[in-house]
């Protein structure tokens, strides 16, 4: 066996890896999570809705507490068609679901498994537009909801207790 560490992984520790261990070098977390947003944006394109993109981070979720509570020893991996899956339950239509395991492919190889941690963006869900950030705990999704009233769009959050404006508790 062997084993080699660096905080640069370049070209070099490609050359490196495929030498010694003849086969590619794993995909850093952070590419994965990137690669991971890109294959979801690219491929559902208008299907990508709020609720879809909640319940495929929900399911992965559940997945990364069930392993921990089953206290398994080898490490959890979820493949495209777990993924695919989670989407078919969405209800994503069959041409986005082709389209999801082509770049799915691409992005990570054929018949890859990829910790689904390593999918899920940090500790908190973030919905951003051109002028407004929501930073939601990611246990509490449920707090968020995607609404059309009167014809616009808007997310709307529930706030019974606890809102602050600037730091000063305020009323609703």
């Amino acid at each position: 066996g062997a084993l080699y560490y660096t905080r640069n992984q370049g070209a070099e520790y490609d050359e490196l890896v495929s030498a010694v261990f003849n086969t590619r070098p794993p995909m850093p977390p952070l590419a994965q999570r990137e690669n991971f947003r890109d294959v979801l944006t690219d491929a559902l394109q208008e299907e990508c809705s709020v609720e879809t993109v909640q319940t495929v981070r929900e399911k992965l979720r559940d997945m990364v507490q069930a392993h921990k509570e089953a206290k398994l020893d080898e490490p959890l991996e979820v493949t495209k068609e777990e993924v695919g899956g989670i989407l078919q339950n969405c209800g994503v239509s069959q041409e986005k679901m082709a389209a999801f395991n082509v770049k799915y492919e691409c992005a990570f190889g054929v018949d890859s498994a990829v910790p689904p941690q390593n999918l899920l963006p940090g500790n908190q869900l973030e919905y951003r537009t051109p002028d407004v950030v929501i930073k939601v705990a990611p246990d509490r999704q449920d707090l968020v909801e995607p609404r059309t009233l009167g014809g616009v769009k808007y997310l709307l959050i529930k706030a019974d207790d606890g809102v602050e404006l600037n730091g000063i508790q305020v009323n609703l």
